[in-house]
């Protein structure tokens, strides 16, 4: 019996192979989005509580303020005695630079900790011992995965690494903590000794309730001159407000529903499409298990055939996605593929599920249907609300992520412009900036030879140095940029000193608020530098400095720069100097962190630019997953109503009016849609109003997401309504 019904099953699918080919990449698209997603929310919420010392963790807050930070040092806790505290994990992360034995230099993940921090996080322990970190200072630990990556290195227990030019021993290697510890996504490759007053500080508790002993003892101590009295708290007890892995949850759930869509609506329509052969199968003999079994097999399949795609996808091309991306971003990116898999092998059993019960609905319904009406019965009204609905979700969805990519992009135009006003678009693609960071900051050491090497090539317009500073002047927090003589030319401030004079520029707010004081002629930086005022300068601080003040001061000799901004000459081959670029700076560079060429542009709205290339991704998915919906009804309905066509052309219709026969219905579809969507995405807009600025009354920001979506569904339907327009009349009729 299953022998045929499989037969049946793969046969039907063959007959309708469009709809199963579309059915498997939608489900895979939304399966693969949605877990990849989920994944990353999962690990930024999650914190220490896979760790089976979660329950016993604390931490020292402000009283009645458990969001509030202090810093204490670790002589206050040591008085607390050690009956209820067992140990004080302090450590921080970060990276630092590996050199290999052949000189080969690699950035990988530092964590800075004492003793315990092992007593605290609990690693699993594979070779050597714990026992000597921080007791001898060139003792460190390293994982398992830090091994893999660098054995060709000779890394392995007892041998000899280098870390910043210091010679440390391995002595012990333990399993990989899983992402998200501590709240940090990025991987653990080593384990540093560090001061214990270094770091973030995680108390650990005998029991959970020895947590009164300890509040009752620390209101015991002196805490003056702190900024609050200090409580301490069960980290299993601090609030949690959903950050950012809430909205990437959402948006990966929201790719799966328009997955899902297609899937269920295709599933419900070739039910519905084949009532009469099931009717002919009961009428012969068939019982209700058989027929579910021919709809849920055909499912199965399906299913199957996703699943199987969508883990191939995760371990192949998800690790190479993720591996040609720059250092900093891959860091924060690093995934557990074997967890990854394990989720979205739940998921599928999750959707098998749905499917199972939408199989055992359909066919109570069927018979049900085939006990009213017989062979004759046919689906009555409403045959197409599930397929309208399907659509209508999936245009509404496209919709939500075009006007995300439209805000975000607008912001991004209105921030760089209103950071460096002076500037075009242009000339801001031509100003490229080289960070001068580098192992055992070599670069700075040669930096005159590599300024005179970019100033002798035929590409390079300027140079100029750059460094980042901070001061107060008055009781305003101000940003100090301290440049050369080009970045002046390079930004186009209008110079009011002489060559070799001493000068500062401020902005038009400092001059407004601060300079108001007609005494107020000098700058005076670090005490022992006073720079005359020479006039103003349109060049602002970016907000996340929290501050529009900002002003511009010669560099001094001696001072190390932050960056080098080179000016390419218009017209100049950019491909070439930017190779060019790369192949002088790589080599300052760690090996897997090498330099990516930055323009001033890509520098103000980096951030950004990483959201809207979410936006990006999402939007292609979604509306690759709209078009194939779009495409399997389209075909359907031109396929069904053939007949009607030739009736209709032979009685003297156009192809316009066959057209809008075949059209009106997404057109109806797309307008509801538009209107469901507008008002959402501006709420949406006015609530993350705080982070990003959306020019709400500009109609390009409205325009551009409808003229796409627009193209998009009449580039999918017109090519098919125009085949079946241009059929000959006579020929159908003569099939039919």
């Amino acid at each position: 019996m299953i022998k045929h019904l499989l037969t049946i099953t793969l046969r039907n699918m063959t007959k309708q192979k469009v709809r199963s080919i579309i059915s498997i990449l939608c489900i895979t698209a939304g399966l693969l989005c949605f877990s990849v997603c989920h994944y990353y929310s999962t690990i930024m919420s999650r914190g220490n509580k896979f760790l089976d010392t979660y329950e016993r963790m604390a931490v020292i807050r402000g009283k009645n303020h458990p969001n509030m930070y202090i810093g204490f040092s670790p002589d206050k806790i040591k008085g607390l005695g050690n009956e209820e505290i067992l140990g004080m994990a302090f450590f921080t992360n970060g990276t630092t630079n590996f050199e290999t034995q052949s000189d080969a230099v690699y950035r990988v993940s530092t964590t800075f900790c004492n003793h315990d921090y092992f007593l605290v996080f609990p690693p699993k322990l594979i070779e050597g011992s714990l026992k000597d970190f921080d007791k001898r200072p060139d003792i460190i630990v390293v994982t398992r995965n830090f091994i893999r990556k660098y054995a060709d290195a000779g890394t392995t227990i007892g041998s000899s690494v280098t870390i910043n030019k210091k010679v440390y021993t391995i002595g012990a290697i333990i399993e990989s903590y899983p992402a998200g510890m501590n709240n940090y996504i990025t991987s653990y490759d080593l384990f540093v000794p560090s001061p214990e007053s270094y770091g973030d500080k995680i108390l650990l508790l005998r029991n959970p309730s020895d947590i009164e002993t300890v509040n009752k003892r620390l209101a015991l101590l002196d805490w003056e001159g702190y900024r609050a009295e200090p409580q301490c708290y069960l980290m299993s007890q601090l609030p949690h407000r959903a950050g950012m892995e809430l909205y990437i949850s959402i948006i990966g759930l929201i790719i799966l529903i328009v997955a899902l869509t297609n899937y269920f609506s295709f599933s419900i329509s070739s039910f519905v499409n084949r009532t009469r052969e099931i009717t002919l199968r009961q009428c012969l003999g068939g019982k209700s298990n058989n027929i579910f079994g021919l709809l849920f097999i055909e499912q199965f399949i399906i299913l199957t055939f996703s699943c199987i795609l969508t883990l191939a996808l995760s371990e192949s091309l998800l690790p190479a996605f993720i591996n040609s991306l720059s250092y900093d971003i891959r860091r924060e990116l690093e995934i557990d593929i074997p967890f990854l898999l394990a989720s979205e092998l739940k998921y599928t059993v999750l959707i098998l599920g749905a499917s199972f019960l939408l199989c055992y609905v359909s066919v109570t319904r069927i018979i049900r249907h085939i006990h009213r009406k017989g062979l004759s019965g046919r689906a009555g009204r409403g045959k197409h609300l599930l397929r309208n609905i399907s659509l209508g979700s999936q245009f509404f969805f496209s919709f939500l992520f075009l006007f995300g990519i439209a805000g975000i992009y607008m912001q991004m135009q209105s921030y760089s412009s209103s950071t460096t006003p002076l500037l075009t678009d242009d000339e801001k693609e031509n100003l490229i900036i080289i960070p001068t960071y580098s192992y055992d900051n070599k670069l700075n050491k040669e930096l005159t030879e590599v300024c005179d090497y970019f100033r002798a090539k035929s590409w390079c317009e300027s140079l100029s140095l750059f460094c980042f500073n901070t001061m107060n002047i008055g009781k305003k927090y101000v940003i100090v940029h301290q440049v050369t003589e080009e970045y002046l030319n390079q930004m186009k401030i209008e110079k009011h000193h002489k060559p070799g004079e001493k000068f500062a520029y401020i902005t038009p707010t400092i001059d407004t608020e601060i300079r108001s004081d007609s005494s107020f002629q000098t700058i005076r930086f670090r005490e022992e530098l006073e720079y005359p005022i020479k006039g103003q300068c349109q060049v602002f601080p970016q907000p996340q400095y929290g501050t529009s003040y900002l002003t511009v001061l010669p560099f001094e000799k001696g001072y190390e720069p932050d960056n080098i901004i080179l000016q390419l000459k218009e017209g100049a081959n950019r491909k070439q100097a930017l190779q060019e670029i790369k192949e002088k700076i790589n080599p300052y560079y760690p090996a897997n962190a090498t330099y990516e060429a930055t323009t001033l542009y890509d520098n103000q709205v980096e951030g950004l630019n990483v959201l809207r290339n979410l936006f990006i991704v999402c939007a292609i998915i979604s509306l690759l997953i709209t078009i194939l919906g779009i495409y399997h009804s389209i075909q359907i309905d031109t396929e069904r109503r053939q007949k009607e066509v030739a009736i209709r052309k032979v009685n003297g219709a156009h192809i316009s009016d066959i057209y809008w026969l075949f059209g009106k219905s997404y057109v109806m579809l797309y307008l509801v849609a538009m209107i469901l969507a507008v008002p959402i995405c501006l709420f949406l807009m006015i609530m993350a109003d705080s982070m990003i600025k959306f020019d709400y009354r500009h109609p390009m920001l409205w325009s551009i997401p409808m003229l796409v979506a627009a193209m998009v569904i009449l580039l999918t339907i017109s090519w098919r309504i125009y085949r079946i327009a241009r059929i000959n009349p006579a020929e159908i009729i003569k099939n039919e």
